[in-house]
Formats: C-alpha cells, sequence, structure tokens
C-alpha cells in the first residue's frame, strides 16, 4: 500500500499536533471494520495517547462526490464506533477551538474518560509551561537555599529576600492550582 501524498491541510495538523505535543500517526490502516465494502480505511491520523483518529476533509467542497466519499467514510466509522475527528479546510484557521472542542465532545461521546484526563493533562502542560518553569525554578531557589535562610538574622536583607521568595512560591502553587482545576476538572 502506498502512502498518500500528504495535502497542505494535512502538513497544517502534523504541524500543530507537534507544536501542542501530540504524539500522531499519518496514514493510519483501520481493518476489519463491519458494514463496509472497503477491505480497510486509512484514518488520515492517528493519537495513540488518546486513541483517537483525526480526518482532514480537505476536499469537502470540491465536489460532490468527494463529499460523498467523505460522508461514507463517516458513517462507516459510526456504525464501528470509532473515535473520530472531522476537521474541514476552513476550520483550520481557528484550529486550536475546533480541535479543543471537537476532541471533547467525541472523548465524553465514547465514554473515553482516561483519555479525556490525558488530553486535558497535555493541554495544561503545554498551555501552562512558562508557569511551570519560573515555579520549577523558584522551588529549586528555595530547596537551595533553605539552609541558609535559616542561618540568617532576623530582620537582615537576606532574610526579606528568601521571605519574599517563599511568599511568590506559595502565590505560584495557588495560581497553578487553580489553573490545574480550570483545566483538569471545569469544562472549557
Amino acid at each position: 500500500m502506498n502512502k498518500n501524498q500528504p495535502s497542505e491541510g494535512e502538513l497544517f495538523l502534523k504541524s500543530f499536533f507537534r507544536e501542542n505535543g501530540i504524539k500522531n500517526q499519518a496514514e493510519k490502516v483501520i481493518r476489519g471494520l463491519r458494514n463496509d465494502d472497503h477491505e480497510y480505511r486509512v484514518a488520515d491520523f492517528y493519537l495513540p495517547r488518546l486513541k483517537m483518529y483525526v480526518e482532514f476533509q480537505g476536499l469537502w467542497n470540491n465536489t460532490k462526490d468527494d463529499r460523498e466519499r467523505y460522508k461514507e467514510k463517516m458513517r462507516v466509522y459510526g456504525k464501528n464506533n470509532v473515535p473520530c475527528i472531522d476537521i474541514y479546510p476552513e476550520n483550520l484557521g481557528i484550529i486550536e477551538y475546533a480541535f479543543h472542542a471537537r476532541m471533547l465532545k467525541e472523548l465524553k461521546k465514547h465514554n473515553m474518560k482516561i483519555e479525556l484526563f490525558k488530553y486535558k493533562f497535555l493541554r495544561f502542560m503545554n498551555q501552562k509551561k512558562t508557569t511551570l518553569i519560573w515555579f520549577a525554578f523558584f522551588m529549586w531557589s528555595g530547596i537551595v537555599n533553605a539552609n541558609y535562610f535559616m542561618k540568617t538574622e532576623e530582620g537582615s536583607l537576606d532574610e526579606s529576600i528568601y521571605a519574599m521568595i517563599y511568599l511568590i512560591l506559595i502565590i505560584q502553587f495557588i495560581l497553578l492550582s487553580f489553573n490545574a482545576f480550570k483545566y483538569l476538572v471545569k469544562e472549557r
């Protein structure tokens, strides 16, 4: 079986997945689908950590025949309970929103609770990278300097600086906790 040359839309999605830390496999073969007149189907992408397929409907607006082929593939996936997100050319301009909304919808539809948590956690980690780096820096700074802090004189400049570092650590921890709650528990 020859791999198709990826379209510009598929290359865009591949780049989107890479930028968001989403592991993917292009041109994933799906065999053994019931009620299908094809021996196998080829999905544009498979996201193994999330157990989700992604189809780019790049020729949706091209011809009626192209649209009917896409619809038939969608029907076969639906009958076989294959979790799949469909992305259309007009979605590429709003890919962050479209992908996120469809991912949540599809994961819930298939009752994929573990994958839903993984997706939300991955999204949180990817979007809060800078905050996490600063938090790690302040944690490291606090741990390294904890010994010295215990030996400083009361009321000294050093004591004030270390107290400020600990205050920032506490604030960062609270902010991270709220953000984690927003991404992992609360719907967005």
